[in-house]
């Protein structure tokens, strides 16, 4: 299994340490380096097929992290890389 890290600023790993459900299928995940970002997943559920499950909301509320990745546990799982959440999320809670 490959692992994909992301890196921010030198060599230091930061990793997903913590990620909370919010509402409108919006994710709060913290991060090693302390950092804190918001994702919004629900854009994800209807353009790809693989996330359209999530649209269970007691499913959605399942999330945890597994091996520095955000993961669902279902059929096959689910998830999304520490990295795409930290550069793709936001900062703020929007």
């Amino acid at each position: 299994m490959k692992h994909y890290f992301c890196y921010e600023n030198s060599d230091e790993i930061v990793k997903a340490v913590n990620v909370e459900t919010l509402d409108d299928y919006r994710l709060r995940v913290s991060f090693s380096n302390g950092k804190i970002r918001f994702f919004n997943v629900k854009p994800l559920l209807d353009k790809l097929a693989v996330f359209s499950p999530l649209k269970n909301k007691a499913l959605f509320s399942t999330v945890k992290i597994r091996h520095n990745t955000i993961f669902w546990d279902y059929g096959k799982g689910i998830d999304l890389c520490a990295s795409v959440l930290y550069w793709d999320g936001s900062p703020d809670n929007l």
